[in-house]
């Protein structure tokens, strides 16, 4: 790189970390996910010792299915709501109208959502074998609602959201211990989920309008419908993604045992452990990246080559160690040797650097808003996901499982790419 290059890195770089307070907000998040992944690690032994591989390869596939469902809820106002509320952090007036909107739109989505998931729980055989379950596993749904992440996220403050979520997860992982005790009570994990993550949310509100001073007042109906269309454009490519990473352990269901998708679901949780790591770096990293968009294309690539190199570096070696010792982490988890999964997980350990290398070409897509290009790339990986899944996963099983994720993951890292480098002129004309 060029003297001037260096330079205009290094001055980004440094009012970027005084000024949006990077390493706070991404120690934040990290904290955050490592409560989300350390106790699922201290949790699944226990559960599998109590309910059995078969009873936790249920709940694993109601939480696939719930995934969808939040998904719905949360529409897609992780990224627009978040958007607004990072351009406008310090106007009080707009971040309390977009709180009311957002929260009370989210309200509403819950509520069709719980009603729908009622009638599939009367209509549908399979959800039917196990409707307590999935009728007390609405709260996680409810939890998942209340919690204000994404406006932590926007005002670059997630540590307002970060102890209140850790202090929850203690608590699931106290009422897991007391209260599963023998395989019947396999219904009653989910709800235990939901309990704990409905009281973070709420808290989680209450330091909202305590330290930012927010005014609450119940939106019209046209706000409501501007909040839906602001976010529609960011859920149809969120609603793809989840297909991506969500459908592969629902076919499976469809064609192997309960057991052998206990095996998959082991695996697939450890590698969305990673992977949850780097989600935590992109969002850290979003609310800066849509105002340096502003400042300039040359300034935005600067500071995604500084912040996302050693970080893919890191994740990386990470994988390699994933490969190495799979047997020692399967060990760990499962408490004993399951030969299916440390095969699975050895397959796996590739998706969180692939993953990776996607995080620049995804948010330079996002901070000059371009998402139609954005939600074409991941309609089409969805379609490629099913077709392919449905295919492989019928022949091979749970290793077609894991290559479809793999295969899946490397065309979005390809695409999003390709879609940067054709609209690289674009862009540093707009800039």
């Amino acid at each position: 790189m060029s003297n001037f290059v260096y330079s205009k890195l290094s001055k980004i770089t440094w009012i970027s970390l005084q000024n949006n307070k990077i390493i706070d907000n991404f120690l934040s998040l990290i904290f955050i996910q490592a409560t989300n992944i350390l106790i699922p690690i201290i949790i699944i032994p226990y559960i599998l010792q109590k309910v059995g591989l078969e009873k936790y390869g249920i709940v694993s596939y109601a939480l696939s299915i719930y995934s969808y469902i939040i998904l719905f809820v949360d529409y897609g106002f992780s990224l627009s709501a978040t958007k607004i509320i990072a351009i406008n952090h310090d106007n009080k007036v707009i971040l309390s109208k977009v709180f009311s909107e957002v929260m009370v739109t989210k309200l509403l989505l819950f509520i069709a959502s719980y009603l729908f998931l009622l009638i599939c729980c009367i209509t549908i055989n399979k959800l039917q074998e196990n409707f307590i379950l999935y009728i007390i596993g609405g709260s996680y749904v409810l939890g998942n609602m209340l919690l204000p992440t994404w406006f932590f996220q926007g005002v670059e403050k997630m540590k307002y959201v970060s102890y209140p979520n850790a202090v929850g997860k203690i608590l699931q992982l106290l009422l897991i211990y007391i209260l599963i005790k023998k395989p019947d009570d396999y219904i009653y994990i989910i709800g235990i989920f939901g309990i704990t993550t409905i009281a973070t949310g709420m808290f989680s509100i209450s330091l909202a309008y305590n330290k930012f001073y927010l005014d609450f007042k119940w939106p019209s109906k046209k706000n409501i419908f501007d909040q839906l269309h602001e976010g529609f454009d960011f859920f149809l490519p969120n609603l793809s993604i989840s297909i991506v990473n969500s459908t592969t352990i629902i076919i499976l269901g469809l064609f192997v045992s309960n057991k052998a998708l206990g095996y998959y679901s082991i695996a697939e949780k450890i590698i969305f452990g990673i992977w949850t790591i780097l989600g935590v770096f992109s969002q850290a990293i979003y609310p800066n990246a849509c105002r340096l968009a502003r400042k300039g294309f040359l300034n935005l690539k600067i500071f995604l080559f500084f912040t996302c190199f050693p970080f893919i570096i890191l994740i990386g070696v990470s994988s390699v160690l994933i490969y190495v010792y799979a047997e020692r982490i399967i060990n760990l988890i499962a408490g004993a040797p399951e030969y299916s999964t440390i095969h699975l997980l050895k397959i796996m350990s590739i998706i969180p650097l692939i993953v990776s290398l996607n995080i620049p070409a995804y948010l330079i897509l996002l901070a000059y808003n371009l998402k139609n290009i954005y939600a074409k790339i991941f309609n089409y990986t969805a379609i490629f996901n099913l077709l392919q899944g449905v295919i492989i996963i019928k022949y091979l099983g749970i290793d077609g499982a894991a290559i479809n994720m793999i295969s899946t993951q490397f065309f979005i890292t390809v695409s999003l790419y390709i879609a940067v480098v054709k609209k690289s002129n674009d862009l540093n004309i707009l800039t």
